[in-house]
Parts: structure tokens; sequence; C-alpha cells
């Protein structure tokens, strides 16, 4: 029951790190996006 508790902790962290990659990602395109249009 550890064992499970602890695979479901580590899926639940990795899926938790790849969104906030994605959104970290998605956020610095937009950056990259508007800061020409602004200047």
């Amino acid at each position: 029951k550890i064992a499970i508790g602890i695979n479901i902790l580590a899926l639940s962290f990795t899926s938790v790190l790849c969104s906030y990659y994605i959104y970290l990602i998605v956020y610095s395109s937009v950056f990259v996006l508007v800061i020409p249009l602004l200047v």
C-alpha cells in the first residue's frame, strides 16, 4: 500500500511539474511575442 501511495504521489508531482513547465513555456513565448509589439 505504501508503494502505491508513493507511486500516486510521484505521478501527481510529475504531472504538476509538467503542467508548470508547459505554463512557463507558453508564458515566455507570449512574452517574446508581445514585447516587440509594445516597443
